[in-house]
C-alpha cells in the first residue's frame, strides 16, 4: 500500500496526539505506543494477529510486546506510518515477532 506524503503525516499526526488512536502497543520496559490498528495491521502480518484485526469480540485494543524495547517499538510504528523500511528490516521484524 502507497499513501501520499500529505496523508501519511496526518496519520503521523493524528497517532503522536491519541487521537483517534484505537490500539495501544506496550513494552515491558514501560514503553506505551498509541497506534490506529488498521496502520499497523496494514504493514504487517504480526500486527494483524496481534491486534486480531478481524474486528470480532477477541480483538485487542492493548498489547504487550515482550523482549522488545521501547526504543525498537518506537521504530516500528514510526515505519509503519511513514511506509519506510531500510535493508534488513524485515528479517529484523520476525526477530522482533519471534520474542513473543
Amino acid at each position: 500500500m502507497t499513501l501520499d506524503r500529505e496523508t501519511s503525516e496526518a496519520l503521523w499526526k493524528m497517532r503522536s496526539s491519541g487521537l483517534p488512536c484505537d490500539g495501544l502497543l506496550m513494552t515491558s520496559d514501560g514503553g506505551a505506543f498509541p497506534v490506529h490498528r488498521v496502520i499497523m495491521a496494514s504493514c504487517s502480518e504480526y500486527f494483524r494477529v496481534l491486534f486480531g484485526v478481524r474486528f470480532n469480540i477477541y480483538e485487542r485494543s492493548e498489547v504487550l510486546v515482550p523482549g522488545v524495547s521501547s526504543a525498537a517499538s518506537a521504530i516500528v510504528v514510526e515505519l509503519a506510518y511513514e511506509r519506510r523500511t531500510w535493508r534488513g528490516f524485515w528479517r529484523w521484524l520476525v526477530t522482533f515477532a519471534s520474542l513473543t
